[in-house]
């Protein structure tokens, strides 16, 4: 067994499932009371499923990786530690392109309030990554993090978890969040309306909304081998449309977009971000160009073997699915294939 082998069989053992030849098999997904907590709670508990049974039934395992069971939402890419690790390396990856953890108005937003309220700061299908540098650099906001899984990783004290079905809607009072912070959630939000209704109703008005995500398509450059001559890119690709697209995901409304936000109403001062990351370090204009570009390619192959599962659930044969991979991997490693992702960012303000 390799490394990868160990780590992924650890990671069925911490989520209480068994590989394929085991005998544990998830329970159903648990239906918690509805209990929002408060941006007024001071608690600083964390949900856990490292030592008792209480988060088995928030997951299952499929094609030797472990997967959320909730009804509500979409399954796309896992959620075991592999994925966890996957996820950290693009956000590290995100800071690079980004100059940081975080981009637009939102120092200003997130200063202590000159009328002495605490701000407070919601971070939706929070990674963890993300919250913990935010909750260090603004150490006086109280902040919030919404999962639908539970995790095990250690915060600060201004920091509080809530664990539940966000497909029902957010939790929270109307009027009382200073921050609202959504980034790479697209896997998992299909009635976007409603989202962005929950996300108006909490928000203090004057508060911001970010968003970011990025667009589920990899591009060329005009030197490069065309789109149309790579077809494992084109395969993968479509698979994962397919994918998303029958549990009710729109591939072409998969980021949250400016005209989206317009379109919602309550919405002002609406600005947003677009940045192509290198797929390789093909781009040599400057040495962080090819850093990028040899992180996020890195981190772009082990997206694709997260997405065996959901190309398994479309049809295709494991055979199939890991010569998919291999070849997209082969074409993405190609000194000629000058191929990027898009990144999307959007921000507004609550209409005052």
């Amino acid at each position: 067994m390799d490394s990868d082998e160990e780590r992924d069989e650890l990671d069925l053992m911490v989520y209480n499932l068994k590989s394929k030849t085991g005998r544990h098999r998830p329970r159903s997904a648990p239906s918690p009371p509805p209990r929002a907590i408060s941006p007024s709670t001071e608690s600083d508990s964390l949900v856990t499923i490292a030592e008792s049974d209480e988060g088995i039934g928030y997951f299952r395992e499929e094609s030797g990786r472990v997967f959320h069971s909730l009804p509500g939402i979409p399954v796309v890419i896992p959620t075991d530690n592999a994925e966890t690790r996957r996820l950290n390396e693009e956000y590290f990856t995100m800071k690079l392109y980004l100059g940081g953890c975080h981009w637009g108005p939102v120092e200003e937003v997130l200063a202590p309030a000159q009328d002495g309220h605490t701000i407070r700061a919601m971070d939706i299908v929070s990674q963890g990554a993300w919250l913990d540098d935010m909750s260090e650099q603004f150490p006086h906001v109280k902040w919030h993090g919404v999962q639908f899984v539970p995790n095990r990783r250690p915060h600060r004290q201004n920091v509080v978890y809530e664990v539940y079905d966000i497909s029902e809607g957010l939790h929270g009072a109307a009027n009382s969040y200073d921050f609202i912070h959504s980034r790479m959630s697209g896997s998992f939000i299909k009635d976007y309306d409603r989202f962005l209704s929950d996300v108006k109703r909490l928000l203090r008005p004057g508060g911001l909304f970010m968003s970011g995500d990025y667009e589920p398509d990899l591009h060329t450059t005009e030197s490069s081998i065309p789109r149309d001559q790579l077809p494992w890119t084109t395969k993968i690709l479509d698979m994962f449309a397919l994918g998303i697209q029958v549990q009710g995901i729109d591939r072409d409304r998969y980021v949250i977009s400016p005209e989206r936000l317009r379109t919602s109403g309550g919405f002002e001062k609406i600005s947003d971000l677009t940045i192509h990351v290198p797929v390789g370090p093909w781009d040599t204009s400057t040495e962080l160009q090819k850093e990028i570009g040899t992180h996020f390619r890195e981190n772009v192959k082990l997206m694709a073997y997260s997405l065996k599962p959901i190309m398994q659930r479309v049809g295709l044969s494991q055979t199939e699915v890991e010569g998919i991979c291999e070849g997209f991997r082969q074409e993405i490693w190609d000194p000629r294939v000058k191929i990027y992702n898009t990144y999307f960012g959007v921000c507004a303000f609550k209409e005052m």
